[in-house]
């Protein structure tokens, strides 16, 4: 009897430790019923082991009273933690009062046996060996009691296992491992009420040693106590926006559905698995910003989130982390279209004049510290008026486009821009003179040998190019814009369809 009291008694400790550990540590409903559930058991197997050593009538009396301060309050507390973790929400205070009243009735019936046979009809002392054992006589009460607890850790059972179902009967989850603590208890009250056990011997304490290990292994090894209330004060589960969190070891705690259909490996089955196992997880976490954006491809589709990353704290310490994120694809689209159109010339899709006079500033400033050479093309197309005039706007703008198209083809190199009208800048950022007049007249002689237009409405046409060349620090836009400016209408002047240079 020592060697099994001394179980009980370790197996007392350990649930102790549990008890003060989550109570200190943790500061949520969720913490506060499983601590109860501990001290409850605590309580209960120590009594028992003390009842084991106990060898008079007083003491074994004394001692089954105080195991029942806790045996009447173990099962609803372990039906109530089960229902908590099946349903993730609070227990109506009504039925609380409900499940705990029979529990108070009990309690009460137990310690006044003595003036009443309702609960125990009497107490019979067994001897074996040296030691003494209690043969209880059952009340009528007794039986009552002792069902309504059984039906509660059954229940208890049956909502740790719907909880499983949920979760794809996956072995690293909270409910699979309160499943397995809540089997041998029922086993053995079963065979304990049946008189299958040896006489004065109570089987349930005994049970409990196997649920120590596995309320250890949920404690420690799937310790989500922590996160539940913050979980549920984000009411991630209406949310649009996927959101999961991690605690502070990087292993998935939970997610809500938005999350789970866009990555696949958040599912029932990884919960308690590292997030870093998974090649998306680690590309999420490797980024330590607390804003950002990752690209992933998605049923072959390239999709882009933006992440916003919330640190969990408790106590000044960091707990966990919650990433809330959305698909900003179309948005970064639009944005991309948006700033598009705000740069660029929709008929040819060449730069706007604001975009290609903010490229000459940029390639002005960056050779002001090597003083190399800028160039500029400026070129208008010859006599469009007579083009638009004779074969109407559509051609015209059929002339610019093609014009454009032309332009880029023969500088490869160059920065295209439409001026405005039928006129185009052409930026040779690091070009010097020879160079740009080299460039000029391959353009010229392409547009020149070009056709434009249909079958039935051919066109020929020519254009004439400004060239303007500023090497130094002291060149402004202004400075280049005017100097090709003067080159284009000296090539005007001279008899159009030429390059000039100043």
């Amino acid at each position: 009897m020592v060697i099994l009291s001394a179980l009980l008694f370790a197996t007392a400790t350990v649930f102790i430790f549990m008890f003060l550990y989550s109570l200190v540590r943790y500061k949520n409903t969720l913490a506060v019923i499983f601590a109860l559930t501990c001290l409850s058991i605590a309580v209960y197997i120590s009594g028992y082991g003390m009842e084991l050593l106990s060898k008079s009538y007083k003491w074994i009396s004394f001692f089954l009273t105080f195991e029942y301060f806790a045996f009447c309050f173990l099962p609803p507390l372990w039906f109530v933690l089960a229902y908590r973790l099946y349903s993730e929400k609070k227990m109506p205070l009504v039925v609380v009062i409900a499940l705990f009243s029979l529990s108070f009735v009990t309690l009460f019936l137990k310690a006044t046996s003595e003036y009443s046979s309702l609960y125990y009809a009497g107490i019979e002392l067994v001897r074996h060996g040296n030691y003494v054992l209690a043969h209880i006589i059952r009340g009528p009460f007794y039986y009552v009691s002792y069902i309504y607890f059984y039906l509660c850790l059954l229940a208890a059972a049956s909502l740790c296992y719907l909880r499983w179902r949920m979760q794809h009967y996956s072995i690293k989850v909270q409910s699979f491992w309160l499943l397995l603590s809540s089997v041998p208890p029922l086993v053995m009250a079963v065979l304990y009420f049946f008189g299958v056990a040896p006489v004065g011997i109570d089987l349930i304490p005994f049970s409990l040693l196997f649920s120590a290990v596995t309320f250890y292994r949920v404690f420690f090894k799937y310790d989500f106590l922590q996160m539940n209330d913050y979980i549920m004060s984000y009411t991630f589960g209406q949310m649009r926006e996927g959101i999961f969190v991690i605690d502070e070891r990087s292993r998935i705690i939970d997610f809500n559905v938005a999350a789970s259909s866009t990555f696949e490996w958040l599912n029932f089955n990884n919960k308690g698995t590292s997030i870093l196992e998974f090649d998306e997880g680690k590309k999420i976490i490797d980024n330590s910003s607390d804003c950002f954006e990752e690209t992933f491809v998605k049923h072959g589709v390239e999709k882009v989130f933006e992440f916003r990353v919330s640190n969990l704290m408790e106590k000044g310490k960091n707990v966990g982390k919650l990433y809330l994120f959305q698909d900003t694809t179309e948005q970064n689209m639009a944005i991309e279209r948006l700033n598009y159109l705000a740069t660029h010339d929709l008929l040819c899709n060449i730069y706007n004049r604001n975009k290609i006079f903010a490229e000459i500033d940029a390639a002005l400033n960056n050779n002001k510290e090597t003083g190399a050479c800028v160039s500029l093309l400026m070129i208008d197309i010859d006599f469009f008026k007579q083009i638009n005039d004779k074969y109407g706007h559509l051609s015209g703008d059929m002339v610019i486009k093609q014009t454009s198209q032309i332009i880029q083809g023969a500088a490869d190199d160059a920065i295209v821009g439409r001026y405005g009208g039928e006129e185009f800048l052409v930026l040779l950022p690091t070009a010097q003179k020879h160079e740009a007049i080299k460039t000029a007249e391959e353009i010229r002689s392409c547009i020149e040998k070009a056709v434009f237009g249909e079958d039935d409405q051919k066109v020929k046409i020519t254009i004439s190019i400004g060239i303007a060349t500023a090497c130094g620090n002291n060149n402004t836009l202004e400075y280049l814009i005017n100097k090709a400016d003067k080159a284009l209408y000296r090539a005007k002047n001279s008899g159009r369809n030429k390059a000039e240079a100043l």
